[in-house]
């Protein structure tokens, strides 16, 4: 346990007096330490070890232990917060990751079927509520939809299709058939009104990160960023302008991609045509245009039929 290993060094330390000032650099690291800790905890073990992290610093602090010079002015600030009201800071850094960090700027929706008495409930509910809708609004051949107050279920084969369809063809680099069915999709989207706003985006959201992971290789970093732009979009057509923009640089990275691929199998076939009398072997035609053998000998099929 973390708390353990520094109840060890602060032994230490207190039994070493002439070690004072390396005890006020110790505080610092105490509390990335426990910080990294926290953020990593379950949401109900946070509010537990929240209360001890709290609560060994306030004595931390009695014993004058806290050099603001040393902590610097945003531990300083944190730990002023957290001493002062633990139960109150936990509740903000929940706060702050489910908008993302700009409290003043998030719009949050919450529909419950009782009052919300504590601000912990809202965790509670909300797993509650994804437990809920597991395995049935978003199933692949069928959708539960309101009509005439009445829960009805719905045949979504079709459109299930078509979205795997279009998953399918992002993976095959085929920018025609995406384009096609990604039209097709817009289409019934646009038709069938009883689809809430999030499964729309959720659905598009899908459509985002395959984009972007088959033009960058990794759906990190700004793959995110485009989701997170989704879900902020408040209209179909805000909606269809990202996806769009994600397509167009798609289609982009593609072209590229098959001119340095046509150039690379053009040089190993040039090498080879050139040295038919002497052995040569796939790892060092490989090495030749920087990529790895296994993906040489695909490309190399795929472009001209042979295999190397």
């Amino acid at each position: 346990c973390i708390c353990d290993e520094h109840a060890e060094i602060d032994s230490f330390l207190s039994s070493h007096k002439e070690l004072a000032l390396l005890r006020e650099v110790e505080e610092g690291i105490k509390f990335d330490n426990y910080m990294w800790n926290y953020e990593r905890l379950t949401e109900p073990l946070q509010r537990e070890f929240i209360q001890r992290f709290a609560s060994e610093f306030s004595s931390d602090k009695s014993k004058g232990y806290l050099n603001e010079a040393v902590l610097g002015e945003w531990r300083t600030g944190e730990l002023a917060a957290l001493i002062a009201d633990p139960t109150y800071y936990h509740a903000r850094r929940v706060a702050q990751q489910v908008s993302g960090g700009k409290i003043a700027k998030a719009k949050c929706y919450l529909a419950v079927g009782a009052g919300i008495n504590d601000i912990y409930e809202i965790h509670d509910c909300c797993q509650r509520l994804e437990k809920l809708m597991e395995n049935r609004f978003f199933a692949d051949n069928n959708g539960i939809y309101y009509e005439d107050d009445e829960l009805v279920e719905r045949d979504e084969s079709e459109r299930s299709e078509c979205i795997n369809k279009l998953l399918m063809y992002i993976r095959k680099r085929d920018i025609e058939l995406v384009r096609r069915e990604y039209g097709h999709l817009k289409h019934m989207m646009f038709q069938n009104k009883s689809d809430s706003e999030t499964f729309v985006k959720f659905v598009f959201a899908e459509i985002a990160l395959e984009l972007y992971n088959a033009a960058h290789g990794s759906v990190y970093g700004m793959g995110k960023k485009q989701v997170e732009k989704l879900f902020e979009a408040d209209s179909l057509k805000e909606l269809y302008n990202i996806i769009e923009e994600n397509i167009c640089i798609y289609e982009e990275n593609i072209a590229t991609d098959d001119k340095q691929i046509r150039k690379d199998v053009a040089l190993v076939k040039s090498y080879i045509k050139a040295h038919l009398s002497e052995k040569i072997n796939l790892e060092s035609l490989a090495d030749m245009v920087f990529l790895s053998p296994g993906y040489l000998s695909l490309i190399f099929k795929q472009s001209t039929g042979d295999t190397v």
